[in-house]
């Protein structure tokens, strides 16, 4: 039996959930999407509120971060 086979084999299990399936393979790609967010975000939040204390940057970041871990959770 080669891969193929057993891929296609096992996909069979699968068919009754097709929507659940469907949407934690797409929860999963949404976790991966957004787990490099979270240190391209904690970067300029340091850089923003303690080297160049830029008010806007210390609102704006924290409310990004708060959304990137809502998406991915």
């Amino acid at each position: 039996m080669n891969s193929k086979d057993l891929y296609l084999r096992l996909l069979r299990y699968v068919r009754p959930y097709t929507r659940i399936f469907a949407l934690s393979i797409l929860g999963t790609a949404a976790a991966a999407a957004t787990e490099p967010m979270i240190p391209a975000l904690i970067k300029p939040l340091l850089d923003g509120s303690f080297v160049e204390k830029d008010p806007q940057t210390i609102r704006l970041i924290p409310l990004l971060l708060v959304a990137v871990f809502v998406v991915a959770a």
